[in-house]
């Protein structure tokens, strides 16, 4: 196995909670010229660290239009890849096309329940039936076994490599806000993907006031407000709302700050 692309389609979380088998991959084939294919910036930065991958390729599907997808990916076509893999979720008919136009010599994805046909998950030479009940990060580690690895014990641990700087910046976040290793300190992300109808599920922003009010009030607990660029307007009506002072994290800051603070 010489040359593998990953198919992480997804957002931050799957992608993460895909790295415990890319830790796997990398150990069955430590010669191998390893790709990850992402569709987000965010996804990008966070596998740009990864010590397990030779290359992170970012395209935005999203919005390049129909034409220029098919073109990017006949080019990934050229490479002729031994081997696919299309992490989970992915159910639906356009990541398929994608890991079946690649054209790897075996392309791997789950089977699912649902939209087998319409999902064209049959264009793939292998497919895992899905366990529903199993944890995501088990469900894509069902692929190993299918490339011959014969160990049913896998570590678990999600990668996500902070730097130094990624700590310093935290302690001196903490600093400035008088927050220290005594302090009751909870963690609020009151925003959401807004795609396919996210936001129709997000918690009420005055009720994400109402808890961090109750919990200063009970506990003296140290309110922190998490959010993204998109969700700059949200967390500022929810800091006028709240009657305890909320410290917002900032929303254009290095994506490696909030984990290293978290």
């Amino acid at each position: 196995m010489n040359t593998i692309i990953l198919l992480l389609l997804a957002g931050i979380g799957d992608a993460l909670l895909f790295t415990p088998t890319l830790t796997h991959l990398r150990k069955m084939y430590p010669r191998a010229k390893i790709t990850a294919l992402v569709m987000y910036p965010a996804v990008k930065d966070i596998l740009s660290h990864s010590s397990d991958l030779d290359e992170v390729i970012f395209f935005d599907f999203l919005n390049e239009g129909y034409l220029r997808s098919l073109l990017f990916v006949l080019g990934l076509r050229r490479r002729k890849y031994d081997l696919s893999i299309l992490a989970f979720p992915a159910n639906r008919y356009q990541p398929n096309l994608i890991s079946f136009l690649i054209g790897a010599k075996r392309r791997l994805c789950h089977q699912y329940e649902v939209k087998r046909i319409t999902s064209l998950s049959f264009l793939h030479t292998d497919r895992v039936p899905l366990d529903y009940h199993c944890h995501q990060i088990d469900a894509n580690l069902q692929f190993l076994p299918l490339l011959g690895e014969t160990s049913q014990k896998f570590s678990k641990e999600i990668s996500f490599p902070l730097t130094p700087a990624d700590h310093k910046a935290v302690r001196q976040f903490l600093q400035r806000h008088n927050i220290t290793a005594k302090d009751f300190v909870v963690g609020m992300h009151a925003g959401s993907s807004e795609l396919s109808g996210m936001v129709h599920k997000r918690w009420p922003r005055e009720r994400f006031a109402s808890v961090g009010d109750a919990l200063s009030e009970r506990y003296h607990a140290k309110i922190l407000l998490f959010g993204g660029p998109s969700e700059i307007l949200r967390n500022n009506e929810i800091l006028k709302l709240s009657k305890a002072p909320v410290i917002t994290t900032g929303c254009g800051n290095d994506l490696f700050e909030f984990p290293a603070l978290i």
